[in-house]
């Protein structure tokens, strides 16, 4: 038990040392620049840095108010790491097959996603991010096997995720972590746009699938490359007029959501990111407005003679 001045308690919050918080506030306002405070020292620049707490209770006595509650270090923690930079990487490789408990409308194009798994949340905190369906999403809340995550309206725009009902399987892997193996290859949970299955064909001991994209994003795709197919890593077997087609062995199979998938049914596509930075690179070497971004003339696009005018080919 603490009681004491500002300083103190600041000290013992910086030391991640408080368990339980009660404060009395008394019906009277006092104030001015040289009042003191509860809590000394720094204190939080913005309020998504201050400490939440959970399981907050408010009684009164006489006419005093007071709330108690527990630190969520966690989230604080998170949320500073967050604002130091980086960003969440992943391979591809699914973890586990969760289970949707819950959609929630915030908007007319925003969520929140309830979802039951197990592996992926063996060492889950608040912030953290993990891949559903190829999505990156950020954990806001832990339950008894459950994680909850924002859905905000330019991943509804762009994803499939609005498309989910509860009850539907989905993939998920965690951001990988530093030093750990990389199976698959660089998957940053960032979707281009959402895929159209168009046939499903089993051939000997794998099961083909052809998948339309959008024309935007043909030009991404190349045979034995990558690309990520509702967060799974796969290898492009050939190109289409309107996509792409994977193979699909029996363990990637068993183990995804790909073995309840038909033809009809949307995936989240996302194509390799060295492809897209290898473009931008190459287009403002040669002068040309980047694709999609402002001035860009996509009918231009890059030509044999221009990449041997500049020198690339």
């Amino acid at each position: 038990l603490v009681e004491g001045g500002g300083e103190v308690n600041a000290s013992f919050f910086a030391a991640r040392a408080v368990d339980k918080v009660v404060a009395f506030i008394a019906p009277k306002i006092v104030g001015g620049r040289e009042a003191p405070t509860p809590v000394g020292g720094e204190g939080a620049a913005v309020m998504d840095e201050a400490v939440s707490l959970r399981d907050v209770e408010v009684t009164t006595i006489g006419p005093d108010v007071v709330i108690t509650g527990y630190p969520v270090w966690e989230k604080a923690e998170k949320t500073q790491e967050a604002q130091q930079g980086g960003s969440a990487m992943f391979t591809g490789i699914i973890e586990e097959v969760g289970r949707v408990r819950r959609l929630s409308p915030v908007g007319p194009t925003s969520m929140v996603l309830e979802v039951e798994a197990r592996s992926v949340l063996e060492d889950a905190r608040v912030g953290d991010s993990i891949a559903v369906n190829g999505v990156c999403l950020t954990v806001t809340a832990l339950g008894a096997g459950t994680f909850t995550a924002d859905v905000m309206p330019e991943t509804v725009k762009k994803t499939s995720l609005a498309r989910l009902k509860p009850g539907a399987l989905v993939n998920l892997e965690r951001a990988m972590a530093a030093g750990a193996r990389f199976g698959g290859h660089i998957v940053t949970g960032h979707v281009d746009g959402v895929g159209v299955i168009r046939s499903r064909t089993p051939r000997e001991n794998a099961v083909v699938f052809a998948i339309d994209v959008p024309d935007d994003l043909r030009r991404y795709l190349i045979p034995k490359g990558s690309v990520a197919v509702d967060g799974i890593s796969l290898t492009v077997v050939d190109v289409t007029e309107t996509g792409f087609t994977v193979s699909i062995i029996p363990h990637t199979l068993a183990n995804t959501v790909l073995r309840h998938l038909g033809p009809g049914d949307l995936v989240n596509i996302e194509c390799d990111v060295i492809a897209k930075y290898v473009e931008r690179f190459v287009q403002r070497a040669m002068g040309v407005a980047p694709a999609g971004g402002e001035g860009a003339d996509r009918s231009a696009g890059l030509t044999l003679a221009k990449l041997t005018e500049n020198g690339f080919a």
